[in-house]
Order: C-alpha cells, then sequence, then structure tokens
C-alpha cells in the first residue's frame, strides 16, 4: 500500500507524540521498520492498518492517492 509520509506527520504532530520512535514502539513495530516505511513510502497492508490505528485515523487518511496519468 502506498502512504503518504506528509500525512502520517500531520497526524502525528496532531497526537503530541515526541517523534517517531515513541510512535513505533506505541504501534509494535521496530523504529527501524516504521523509518524504512516512511522512507518508501509504502507497506504491507497490516502495516497501514497499524499505522493508521497508532494516529487514531482510517487508513485512507494516509494513504497516497494514485492519480491517472492523462
Amino acid at each position: 500500500m502506498r502512504i503518504d509520509r506528509y500525512k502520517i506527520d500531520i497526524e502525528l504532530a496532531k497526537s503530541g507524540m515526541s517523534g517517531y520512535k515513541e510512535f513505533a514502539e506505541k504501534i509494535g513495530l521496530p523504529a527501524r521498520t516504521l523509518s524504512v516505511i516512511l522512507s518508501r513510502g509504502s507497506c504491507k497492508n497490516v502495516n497501514a492498518g497499524k499505522i493508521a490505528k497508532g494516529l487514531g485515523v482510517p487508513v485512507e487518511k494516509i494513504a497516497k492517492e494514485e492519480r491517472e496519468n492523462k
């Protein structure tokens, strides 16, 4: 699943967490795994679900919008 790091950063800022390490611990992912996901901009659906749930938003809120090239 393609995810939008900018949208995740916004939701993370709203949550008041101090950073990615704290967030990774909260959602049960190793900090390195979260870092790779954010850098790559994609992850397995289950991890997207964990990220969204940890932020308290639906998965659609962090998904990258697919645009058709015309």
